[in-house]
């Protein structure tokens, strides 16, 4: 028994907006359709304009709405993605989602992507979502076909540093280098750029040795210090001035980079972030609110010298 062949979007929209029924439907997919380099869209299109069964005006404003129903499924995925990096709130995201819809039925064009809304609201800058989207390309692409691997040439990247001889917590990579990565640390931490710290990123805004995670092995509190970095070190958003008490879930931005806090010795099930960096595209209720910055627990800032 042959399986149903699959709707084109156009088909599935054409027959949605009343411009086809049917019956007309399934005797154009009767029909073989070109699908090298769309689901068949394009070719559907095209035989429906031979067959006289829409104009070319229906034609143009169903292809408007494919392209724009393909926009929105990218940026709502792009929206949970900026979410889970703790770059803004659900419900602003939700909000420019909002605002986009509402462009698109009342110009009835192609609206703003969710990037351009955001930067001009000044939540996020553009590169910000350029970098979101490109991790998003990367990890929804097929996988290569599988080769022979070569060998490294000696000395092509500094040996990676073990992992800590205790595991007192985990950073799991949410944006940035390694999206998904998640890194052991131990009883004392510190975060730098390159191979400068116990736990390097190629950001280049992170500062050399940038920040310092320290967690008691009696208590398990972890407290984190900025290390006079040049653009700081924020939680939650929250750019800390001293010594800061961590708790599990807890984003940590340093540079353009964040970093989800996890205590224990294993990585936490719930919240967990997959390996290719992406969740379902639902957007996941953000952590609750913190007190301002005022109200978080801080701990007397320590005497150091800072470094870039």
């Amino acid at each position: 028994m042959n399986s149903p062949k699959k709707i084109p979007l156009f088909g599935a929209l054409a027959l949605q907006e009343g411009h086809i029924d049917e019956a007309n439907l399934q005797s154009l997919l009767r029909e073989p359709l070109d699908t090298t380099h769309d689901d068949g869209s394009v070719s559907l299109c095209n035989l429906c304009l031979k067959r006289a069964l829409i104009t070319p005006a229906q034609a143009q404003q169903i292809l408007l709405l494919q392209s724009y129903r393909e926009l929105r499924n990218e940026d709502e995925a792009l929206g949970v993605q900026i979410v889970q990096s703790g770059l803004a709130d659900e419900e602003v995201v939700r909000y420019a989602l909002e605002c986009q819809s509402q462009e698109f039925v009342a110009e009835r064009r192609l609206p703003r992507r969710l990037g351009t809304i955001l930067a001009e609201a000044e939540v996020l800058r553009a590169e910000q979502f350029e970098t979101v989207r490109a991790a998003w390309v990367k990890a929804s692409r097929p996988p290569a076909p599988s080769r022979a691997p070569k060998p490294a040439p000696p000395s092509a990247a500094p040996t990676p540093k073990p992992p800590p001889e205790k595991i007192m917590a985990w950073l799991i990579v949410a944006f940035g280098d390694g999206i998904g990565r998640r890194i052991p640390i131990g009883p004392k931490t510190v975060i730098g750029r390159g191979h400068h710290g116990d736990v390097g990123f190629p950001d280049p805004k992170i500062s050399r040795q940038h920040a310092q995670i320290e967690v008691d092995a009696a208590t398990g509190q972890a407290v984190i210090t900025d290390l006079g970095s040049r653009n700081g070190t924020h939680v939650n958003r929250e750019k800390i001035d001293g010594p800061a008490i961590l708790q599990s879930g807890d984003v940590i931005r340093v540079g353009m980079t964040a970093l989800r806090f996890e205590s224990g010795e294993e990585p936490g099930e719930e919240g967990e972030v997959p390996a290719s960096g992406l969740r379902p595209p639902v957007p996941a209720a953000p952590p609750p609110p913190r007190a301002p910055a005022e109200g978080r627990n801080t701990l007397p800032p320590p005497r150091m010298g800072g470094n870039a």
